[in-house]
């Protein structure tokens, strides 16, 4: 039989430092930011690269995958818009 309050989750952990320390300051603890880079940079892969490699020797995968990579580091030198800060 099972006694007490069960085991939280991770769930349960992350809502309960969020409301202790913020949103702003949890995502900057759990690196939330640097995880959806690479979320969406693996989204622009996939979409625009294709999510297969279409060569067969692990070779020829790692050249495919670092040309793939560096055609997209050059689009997004390409179309990087110049941005400032605006308010105080």
């Amino acid at each position: 039989m099972f006694r007490g309050r069960p085991l939280a989750s991770a769930r349960d952990h992350t809502i309960l430092r969020v409301k202790k320390v913020g949103r702003c300051q949890w995502k900057k603890e759990a690196r939330y930011h640097r995880q959806a880079r690479v979320d969406n940079a693996f989204f622009r892969y996939k979409s625009i690269i294709g999510d297969r490699l279409r060569a067969r020797h692990p070779m020829a995968q790692d050249t495919e995958a670092a040309i793939a990579c560096n055609i997209l580091n050059r689009m997004t030198e390409l179309g990087r818009p110049a941005s400032s800060a605006i308010g105080p």
